[in-house]
């Protein structure tokens, strides 16, 4: 954990904070599609003593992905996204959002399992996450070096969508009689 938290510092900087939170959420539904793979194979009767390290190893691996993306940069994007004087509803909000998922995936966790067994509930987990990656990738803008005029201009754009997918460092307006009918930021 330690060691996810002292990358995550170092590899916002490097990296933005849009590309961590995508590779965060696609780290952590490849681990739950691990886990699940595992658990479905001994489900088949497969011996699996072999790779006994699997769900351990993905579970790590799982668990510096939060510490890496999402668990940190979710509550910084969230600030940098709004006004000032809105700043702590928002982090309320995401702790009070964070709080609900964390009561009912542990709620839904044996019902899921006694339904579809370990491994269908850890594709289930991993189903919800692709989700999330996808919303993250239609809806989260990088606000890297960004100013808050700006990030809020992106966000009120016709175009908000295409936006956020060609949006490049260092421009900030939306043109948008872009070749090909797509939209593309670019500096004035």
């Amino acid at each position: 954990m330690i060691v996810g938290s002292l990358f995550s510092y170092m590899a916002v900087e490097k990296c933005g904070r849009r590309i961590l939170l995508l590779v965060s959420d696609l780290v952590i539904t490849m681990c739950l599609i691990a886990v699940g793979i595992y658990f479905y194979l001994q489900c088949l009767g497969c011996n699996m003593e072999v790779f006994g390290w699997l769900p351990i190893a993905s579970m790590c691996l799982y668990v510096m992905s939060i510490l890496l993306g999402i668990g940190i940069l979710a509550f910084t994007i969230g600030t940098e996204m709004v006004h000032p004087n809105y700043r702590s509803l928002v982090q309320t909000t995401n702790v009070m959002f964070l709080s609900i998922t964390c009561f009912v995936t542990t709620f839904t966790y044996t019902p899921l399992v006694n339904v579809t067994g370990d491994h269908g509930c850890f594709w289930f987990y991993a189903a919800c996450c692709a989700i999330g990656t996808v919303c993250i990738l239609l809806t989260v803008p990088d606000t890297k070096n960004r100013c808050l005029e700006d990030i809020l201009d992106q966000l009120n754009s016709d175009n908000y969508i295409r936006s956020v997918l060609y949006y490049k460092e260092g421009t900030n307006n939306l043109e948008k009689n872009a070749p090909s009918g797509k939209a593309r930021l670019t500096s004035e």
